[in-house]
C-alpha cells in the first residue's frame, strides 16, 4: 500500500497501491508540472506536495478541484507478483 518510483523506458512513472489494486499515473503533478516526489497518499487521492492539489487515481487521474485536467495514466497489467507498463509511443 502506499507510492512507488520507477522509471519505465525512460519515463518516469509513479505506481499508486491499495490491497490487491496498482495503478500507474506519469509522475507529474498535472497543475505545477512538478515530479511528485513528496507526495502524499490520502486514498483515493495523491496530493502533490509542491502546490497542494489532488488527483483521483481511481477515476483516470480527475485533479480533484479541476476537473478540466487530471493526471496522465498509464495502461498496466498484472501477471502475478509483476505489473507490465504500457508507455505510448514518444512520450
Amino acid at each position: 500500500n502506499g507510492l512507488a518510483r520507477i522509471t519505465c523506458s525512460g519515463t518516469p512513472v509513479l505506481l499508486v497501491g491499495r490491497e490487491q489494486t496498482v495503478f500507474a499515473y506519469r509522475d507529474r503533478c498535472p497543475l505545477c508540472t512538478r515530479r511528485l516526489e513528496e507526495a502524499r497518499l490520502e486514498w483515493p487521492f495523491v496530493r502533490c506536495a509542491g502546490c497542494g492539489e489532488r488527483f483521483d487515481v481511481v477515476h483516470a487521474g480527475r485533479v480533484a478541484e479541476n476537473s478540466d485536467r487530471s493526471a496522465e495514466p498509464f495502461p498496466l497489467i498484472r501477471e502475478g507478483e509483476r505489473v507490465r507498463i504500457a508507455i505510448p509511443l514518444g512520450v
